[in-house]
């Protein structure tokens, strides 16, 4: 399921699937932080350029523990728009332990993915910023 439009604030829960070796997992996570500043008049943030991120962390259940950092951020003097991901994680399950060689590959595999789905996120809807 992928709507629309759905509110990143803290607390809300998040469920994601990957797919390793034909075989689908669903894992979820917390947003434990938004940092906004996307300030419209704020002189600051004007000439600073916007972003906008959030941290999720791992729940109960899930196959590592960890913490994910997700950052766009606009240059106000380049107009250059940036995304970043920086993820922290340690094994949390004995099968995880076990095949940690395949989580790892796993988890470089999905930071490409999810910069190409911001970027078609972003090809699909007309950015625009008030002034």
């Amino acid at each position: 399921h992928r709507p629309e439009a759905t509110a990143v604030e803290q607390g809300e829960l998040v469920a994601y699937s990957v797919r390793i070796l034909r075989v689908w997992f669903t894992y979820a996570c917390r947003i434990t932080e938004v940092a906004d500043d996307t300030g419209v008049g704020d002189t600051a943030t004007d000439a600073n350029g916007r972003s906008f991120g959030f941290v999720w962390a791992t729940v109960d259940g899930h196959a590592a523990r960890g913490a994910e950092r997700f950052e766009v951020r606009l240059d106000a003097v380049s107009g250059e728009v940036r995304a970043t991901i920086h993820a922290v994680s340690r094994p949390a399950r004995w099968y995880t332990m076990i095949g940690l060689p395949a989580a790892r590959w796993a988890q470089r595999g999905f930071k490409p993915q999810a910069l190409a789905a911001w970027a078609g996120a972003t090809r699909r809807r007309t950015p625009t910023l008030a002034r």
